[in-house]
């Protein structure tokens, strides 16, 4: 239950602009890299959708040309102790439409799966991310 309440969260911060909130679903190490590159490297990264004070509503609210996360689709989960990651295929839309693209998350939890922390593909491989938070090779 815990994973479906962070995976909501993520997608609301995401899809609304939210750069603090994607922040801090966001793991640490990913965090860390992008605050060494500079403010205008964090604003990119993590504010992908134009902010809105409204509330964030796919069937009622898209900015035309910008890309949201619709859905989410479990692929794999790995378990080693405590450790729990679930890797997930994220399907993309513009315009109220759904693109052939998708983009893969992860999402890593270390107390069994009550509290999740995401990291998406392009960070989970990246040199700054350490192997020994990977799981999934």
């Amino acid at each position: 239950m815990a994973l479906s309440r962070d995976v909501k969260a993520l997608f609301d911060a995401r899809n609304t602009g939210d750069a603090l909130m994607y922040l801090g679903l966001t793991h640490p190490s990913v965090v860390k890299h992008y605050q060494s590159l500079g403010n205008d490297a964090i604003l990119q990264r993590f504010q992908e959708v134009t902010p809105t004070e409204q509330f964030y509503d796919q069937w009622y609210y898209q900015r035309e040309d910008e890309v949201y996360w619709k859905t989410h689709l479990q692929k794999d989960i790995i378990q080693q102790d405590e450790l729990i990651q679930v890797k997930m295929e994220v399907k993309l839309e513009r315009d109220f439409s759904t693109l052939d693209s998708t983009i893969m998350i992860y999402a890593l939890s270390k107390d069994n799966g009550y509290n999740w922390l995401f990291v998406e593909e392009r960070d989970y491989h990246a040199d700054y991310f350490p192997p020994e938070h990977r799981l999934f090779p």
